[in-house]
């Protein structure tokens, strides 16, 4: 989580270091294919990590198709590293949800007894559950994994 950070610190302040460690990943994963499996299981931890914190995941999808591309090619990178987010992003939502539904609902349930707020926001998903959710999905303004 620490290196994650750091990469988005660097990545505002020097693009340039960002890239040396892109390119660093991407001649540790063409060494071997035990290396491609290897970067691809941390991917999907990465992901795992970032979306249950949620962390913004958009520098490892742009990093994860920049490394494969080179590694693969263009159509099996994209490809890929396409399939890799997709299950990624797929197993984090649904940690995130296990996480609130069965680890972190008698915090919330604290919250909504204190706060109105609170209260009134969790009236509103019991009723109209899905149509809040569809709404945050198409929002661009609030992140993807929350």
């Amino acid at each position: 989580m620490l290196l994650l950070i750091l990469l988005i610190v660097m990545a505002c302040l020097d693009y340039r270091i960002l890239e040396r460690k892109f390119l660093h990943l991407l001649s540790w994963m063409e060494e071997s294919v035990n290396h491609v499996l290897v970067g691809s299981l941390l991917l999907v931890v990465l992901f795992l990590v970032s979306n249950v914190l949620l962390i913004p995941t958009s520098l490892l999808i742009l990093g994860s198709g920049f490394v494969y591309v080179h590694v693969f090619g263009w159509i099996v990178g994209v490809t890929i590293s396409s399939i890799l987010v997709w299950l990624s992003q797929c197993i984090g939502a649904t940690l995130s949800f296990l996480n609130g539904r069965y680890l972190l609902r008698n915090a919330v349930s604290h919250c909504t007894a204190k706060s109105k707020r609170f209260l009134i926001i969790e009236q509103i998903v019991e009723q109209n559950g899905f149509k809040v959710v569809l709404l945050l999905r198409l929002s661009p303004i609030v992140p993807y994994n929350l």
